[in-house]
């Protein structure tokens, strides 16, 4: 997920120790873009300050070629830093109003190398980091890049598994099966966030962020980030009831979201400020707590006979 992105966090509040856990929400569509080099005609080439590593060492990122006139286009590149070669896997036309005007996939296309003292080769030297010798101290007027260069982070960490969707609309489905039925319909550009980073198959179990739904994407249609962060597990304390009966948890929805709060494989939908008291069997739980877009916080709970445990959920903003 991006430098100074505004952060929304869904918060667990234990009431009997006014402990904190964060559960995490995020918009990240802030400082996106990192400016690269100039062309002939006012275009401009941008590079997205995120990208993912394939199995084989290619990079995969987004590059952005800005118009005079305020239309832009949308590459999805592919970059093969040992072999000098990259090319382009999908294309999005938009217009100055930031409206999509067309799109293509191309399936096919082979990696060559960029065109010489062009935008291409200022973003695939960006990219794969090289620092070419013997260039003139005069480059051609279609290529400037600007000083100081700046570093692209390899991805925003926000502390847990989550991937975006690379293709124009994709199917979040029931199960783990092209044949199933879709639950909604999801576009190019949401984020989604994973329940189990190891997929079935070609499948992976995410929470759609936007939406709060949760299902099944096909490996082909995202791009994955794994956190190098993810949160702590907490004990969370109850408190005595002096006997032996089964454990409970109270949980209020202290936001204005609708909020979903999954034990197991059990589901509960709280309505804003809403209270619920859950009966429980002692034992180890694990849970993840979500609303539409808010990234879900995960967690693992042992509850014990004879306890009461006392949940509160809110909504913060922070920025990162």
């Amino acid at each position: 997920m991006v430098p100074h992105t505004k952060i929304h966090r869904l918060g667990l509040v234990i009431v009997t120790c006014s402990l904190v856990v964060s559960l995490v929400q995020a918009q990240v569509t802030d400082n996106r873009w990192v400016y690269i080099a100039s062309g002939e005609n006012g275009l401009k080439g941008y590079l997205e300050n995120t990208y993912k590593v394939l199995n084989n060492g290619n990079k995969v990122i987004w590059a952005k070629y800005m118009n005079k006139d305020g239309t832009y286009d949308l590459y999805l590149m592919e970059y093969d830093c040992a072999q000098g070669k990259h090319r382009t896997t999908y294309l999005i036309a938009y217009n100055r109003t930031g409206t999509v005007t067309g799109s293509q996939e191309y399936s096919y296309t082979i990696l060559e190398p960029p065109v010489p003292d062009s935008i291409g080769e200022a973003l695939f030297d960006k990219v794969c980091e090289v620092k070419r010798h013997n260039i003139p101290s005069t480059r051609s007027p279609n290529y400037r890049t600007p000083e100081p260069k700046r570093n692209i982070p390899e991805k925003q960490d926000i502390g847990v598994d989550y991937a975006i969707v690379t293709v124009t609309r994709a199917n979040l489905r029931e199960n783990a099966d092209v044949d199933s039925s879709a639950i909604i319909e999801i576009s190019k550009g949401d984020l989604v966030v994973l329940l189990d980073r190891s997929p079935v198959g070609s499948w992976y179990n995410v929470i759609h962020v936007k939406s709060n739904k949760e299902g099944w994407v096909h490996g082909s249609t995202i791009l994955t980030y794994y956190t190098k962060n993810r949160k702590p597990n907490l004990t969370i304390p109850g408190r005595s009831t002096g006997s032996y009966k089964n454990p409970t948890l109270e949980v209020k929805n202290d936001s204005n979201k609708t909020m979903t709060l999954k034990l197991r494989e059990a589901r509960y939908v709280f309505s804003p400020q809403e209270s619920k008291t859950i009966p429980l069997t002692a034992g180890r739980y694990s849970f993840h707590a979500s609303a539409p877009n808010v990234i879900p916080d995960f967690g693992e709970q042992n509850f014990e006979l004879g306890y009461v445990y006392s949940w509160r959920f809110y909504i913060v903003t922070v920025m990162r």
